[in-house]
């Protein structure tokens, strides 16, 4: 009897243990992992690949100048960051969609603002820099230009802060070949002579990266390796100086007026109109190439 006693107190004991073993601990809830764009971003870098000059309402640099940051909302809300403004104060002009592995900002009205800022990024890239959540990604642009951006997770944008604008000017530099000059006013007169004979022979431009331009011809003077002009500005307005009016005597230093520069089937093109030293005006097409060929002289048109 007393060992009855025991044996079953010991089965007792075992099946409480059991069922004690048997109820798990409630796991406490998960928190949701936060989006890592949700947050303010500020712009380091815009690298432009292939830039067009023109646009509406202005080329793409120029519509991105002033540009410091972006700021992605838990709501959906998007806003580009800038130390200028426009619209109606509070209005929402952009939604965002997406995580870390690829985004979409969506401009509400295409029209306002006139630039349509909506970006679908390519090749984004999320991840700590030295610590740091950083953001690259490439984009196209609305006027046809594209660029690499680079950002960098912050408390706050700095709206004085503007990123680092590279490779517009670096379109420029290198070696273009005259195509076309086509006179739209000509003057016969001029010293040493008209307009159209000053340009006779003239093959291309170089842009060198110091600053100084080169007329390329099939003829030469003045001292071997003088450097007789500069240029200054980028793809946007540029201007070529001539150091020494008078040498050589023709002042050969002009400043473009409607200038583009875009890709076409032919590779990098580049037009603009400019007013010449005897009072001509003409519409000049160059090709950007390897190397200039000095006895290909453009067509000329429009000189009699």
């Amino acid at each position: 009897m007393k060992r009855f006693n025991l044996t079953a107190f010991g089965l007792l004991f075992l099946a409480f243990t059991m069922a004690g073993c048997g109820k798990d601990e409630p796991a406490a809830p998960q928190e949701p992992e936060e989006n890592p764009l949700i947050g303010h971003w500020q712009i380091k870098a815009i690298n432009f690949t292939t830039f067009v000059s023109a646009g509406f309402p202005a080329n793409d640099v120029t519509v991105l100048s002033g540009m410091a940051g972006y700021t992605f909302e838990e709501d959906g809300n998007f806003v580009f960051e800038s130390n200028t403004t426009f619209g109606a104060p509070g209005t929402k002009y952009w939604d965002w969609t997406g995580d870390e592995k690829g985004f979409v900002i969506t401009q509400k009205n295409k029209s306002m603002p006139p630039y349509d800022f909506g970006i679908t990024p390519k090749n984004l890239k999320v991840e700590k820099v030295n610590n740091v959540l950083t953001m690259t990604f490439s984009a196209d642009l609305a006027n046809s230009s594209k660029a690499d951006f680079t950002l960098e997770k912050v408390e706050h944008v700095n709206l004085d802060a503007a990123p680092a604008v590279t490779g517009a000017d670096a379109l420029v530099i290198g070696h273009w070949q005259l195509k076309t000059i086509d006179f739209t006013t000509y003057v016969a007169t001029g010293r040493p002579a008209s307009d159209a004979k000053m340009l006779s022979g003239m093959a291309g431009y170089t842009f060198e990266e110091g600053g100084n331009f080169i007329f390329e011809s099939n003829t030469t003077f003045g001292a071997p390796g003088t450097k007789y002009w500069d240029w200054e500005g980028d793809p946007v307005s540029f201007q070529v100086i001539q150091k020494n009016k008078s040498m050589p005597p023709y002042n050969f230093g002009f400043t473009p007026e409607n200038l583009t520069i875009k890709e076409t089937e032919d590779g990098l093109v580049m037009t603009f109109s400019a007013d010449l030293a005897n009072g001509s005006t003409a519409d000049f097409m160059l090709e950007k190439v390897d190397e200039i060929d000095l006895e290909a002289t453009p067509v000329v048109t429009g000189d009699e």
